[in-house]
């Protein structure tokens, strides 16, 4: 797929809108929409780190791309996907199987269903995931109502997400000082899928090898000028460094915690794993206070199950003492 995108570059996407989206490889005609999934597709196992489940990554993928074909799956659904595919493969990142389904589960389903759920939300605050977003509401087959041509659109854009970042690590290839453009750039799905740039990196993206593309990504409206993206970065690097410590300090009370009931640590897993996701570069569409405030109560209450575990454990020895 890779060599494709070199051969054909920015001419391939113009013929792709010009001709109502089908690219014409040798005697076989094929959607856009297709070739777009393929190729983010393709990026996702290539960032599985276990060699013997990347066959599950791609099965989990292919179902996925049927679903698209069956008409269950909303356009933001696919931007939400390639948007994070492509952030993380931008990042270098490699991915354990388990972290690369979380990616196709928080677009397919409502990220506060794929996170795990405090009991305080459960028991005492229901209404507060009323406020969430979903990524994904339930679709019945056939029921997203797309037409073909939004359908090629989307393709086309998508292809061009793509484009751009195989362009992007190409020139930072071929740089001697082995100079890092991503931080200056990344992929979003907030209305719609699109490039977030920051006006520092004009000058990288006025290279000749990228004024074509820039060019008619801008002429799209496909591209998002941020005067302040690196230090949004920044900041947002912060917190999850925050988050990050939080939970190792729970987790290391594993060793600390005589028994504990089986699955005590899923909700402490799937936070820790979310939260390296985040740093490596995926977007939850989820209203970020609330996500914070999830995340902040699902910690506290582990470290509550942890301390009274832990007291539990001293009294039993107390009473054998006794004995």
């Amino acid at each position: 797929m890779r060599n494709f995108w070199r051969d054909y570059g920015i001419i391939g996407v113009l013929i792709a809108i010009a001709v109502g989206g089908y690219f014409l490889i040798g005697e076989r005609k094929t959607d856009i929409l297709s070739y777009s999934l393929d190729a983010i597709g393709n990026r996702l196992i290539e960032l599985v780190d276990d060699d013997a489940r990347k066959e599950d990554v791609a099965d989990a993928f292919s179902r996925f791309k049927d679903r698209v074909s069956s008409k269950e799956v909303a356009p933001e659904q696919i931007e939400n996907i390639a948007a994070n595919v492509l952030n993380l493969s931008t990042s270098g990142a490699r991915l354990s199987p388990e972290e690369a389904e979380m990616v196709l589960d928080l677009a397919l389903e409502p990220p506060a269903d794929v996170l795990p759920i405090p009991q305080i939300l459960l028991g005492e605050l229901p209404a507060a995931t009323d406020k969430v977003t979903p990524v994904s509401p339930p679709y019945a087959p056939g029921t997203v109502v797309v037409s073909d041509d939004q359908l090629v659109r989307l393709g086309s854009r998508v292809s061009a997400m793509v484009l751009f970042a195989e362009k992007m690590s190409e020139m930072a290839a071929s740089e001697k000082n082995g100079k890092d453009f991503s931080k200056h750039y990344h992929f979003a799905f907030v209305d719609g899928l699109r490039i977030v740039v920051d006006t520092m990196a004009k000058t990288v993206l006025a290279r000749e090898e990228l004024r074509e593309l820039m060019s008619e990504l801008d002429r799209e409206k496909w591209v998002d000028w941020r005067q302040n993206l690196v230090e949004e970065r920044r900041v947002r690097d912060e917190m999850i460094q925050k988050v990050k410590e939080r939970i190792s300090i729970a987790r290391r009370q594993e060793g600390v915690v005589v028994s504990r009931p089986p699955g005590e640590w899923t909700a402490l897993v799937k936070l820790e794993r979310l939260n390296r996701l985040q740093e490596l570069g995926l977007v939850v569409n989820m209203d970020t206070a609330l996500l914070r405030m999830r995340v902040d109560i699902t910690i506290r209450e582990a470290m509550k199950r942890f301390e009274e575990s832990r007291e539990a454990a001293k009294e039993a020895a107390v009473r054998v003492e006794s004995n």
